[in-house]
């Protein structure tokens, strides 16, 4: 009897043994995936990087762990993009054209009014044009560029003074980031461009520094400039959207398997900050209006008055071999 109940036993505790799933502990030496960018936490890119950051975790059991370091903490965008190359950070999320610094062909993206909507430079950055050059980017420099698919909405212009025209943006100190294009660009439609971090911004608008900034609608509202620049012209010169790059030697050294977990999750975070976005922008407007702020739309006269000296900018710039020649045509072709 005693055989028996033993035996019984033992085939209970191996039933339940091959029935209950066994939990997999977690790596004790995780792979981590330091990712930076240099917007606030409560703009949409944070969400969905941490969003990315949930996806990996749960996919590898936290065998892959992406930190998200936010507002700049890892250095400017351009501080960032270095650190990715030397690999003393594996990964940095920031508007494509980023890789300008690297290879000129990305400068012929930044001229304003160039490109016309978000459907244009969707088809430019997935086309030949955008393939071409972030292959240059990781033969020459070894970054890869993991996805262009972060929408960062049209930038607009934010200034102390209405701005209704062209006239209106003579000598009009507006901050740009550090690239000539911009530079030259905004110094051909009259303004007195001023190059800025993207931290020092709100200072600089404050201590008038700078009368005004070009930015997407949630960066303005979220760093709150909308409090000392109350007047916002919608111009739609440039469309934005953000690449992550990521050291391409850290990149190899991952398994097949987690290059494509790592990818699909920051392309599935790029498709829900897409969502949070644009439902965040239908409403900015709105709330920015209540903060004091006067919207005025840029008439289609000017826009075109605009674009053709800002396009005659960029033909100078492909005359000089800023870029490889004929660049400016094939993106204006691209339909």
């Amino acid at each position: 009897m005693y055989k028996l109940r033993t035996l019984i036993v033992f085939l209970l505790i191996g039933y339940f043994w091959f029935i209950t799933p066994v939990p997999i502990p977690a790596a004790e030496n995780p792979i981590v995936i330091r990712i930076g960018h240099i917007q606030s936490t409560d703009q949409s890119q944070h969400s969905g990087l941490l969003k990315c950051a949930e996806i990996v975790s749960k996919k590898t059991n936290d065998r892959i762990q992406v930190k998200v370091f936010p507002s700049s903490q890892l250095g400017s965008a351009t501080a960032q993009l270095g650190n990715v190359k030397m690999g003393t950070q594996e990964m940095l999320i920031e508007a494509g054209p980023l890789g300008s610094r690297l290879e000129p062909d990305f400068l012929a993206l930044l001229v304003p009014f160039l490109i016309r909507d978000k459907e244009h430079v969707q088809k430019i950055f997935s086309g030949a044009i955008g393939l071409e050059m972030v292959d240059k980017l990781v033969k020459k420099h070894g970054i890869r560029v993991l996805t262009s698919n972060w929408d960062r909405g049209p930038r607009q212009l934010l200034t102390k003074i209405q701005v209704s025209n062209l006239a209106d943006l003579k000598g009009l100190k507006i901050r740009v980031p550090g690239n000539p294009v911009f530079l030259k660009s905004w110094k051909a439609l009259g303004a007195a461009p001023t190059p800025m971090e993207f931290s020092e911004i709100y200072l600089g608008l404050q201590q008038g520094i700078v009368d005004g900034v070009e930015l997407p609608l949630d960066m303005i509202y979220t760093q709150k400039y909308y409090e000392i620049a109350k007047y916002c012209a919608l111009t739609y010169h440039w469309f934005e959207w953000g690449s992550v790059f990521a050291n391409d030697k850290f990149f190899q050294s991952l398994s097949p398997g987690d290059q494509k977990i790592v990818q699909d999750a920051l392309v599935e975070g790029g498709n829900y900050q897409n969502k949070v976005l644009a439902d965040q922008l239908t409403s900015l407007s709105d709330q920015m209006k209540k903060g004091g702020v006067i919207f005025t739309n840029f008439p289609e006269t000017e826009r075109q008055k605009a674009a053709a000296i800002a396009q005659k900018v960029g033909e100078d710039e492909e005359v000089a071999g800023k870029w490889t020649k004929g660049l400016i045509s094939k993106i204006r072709e691209v339909h």
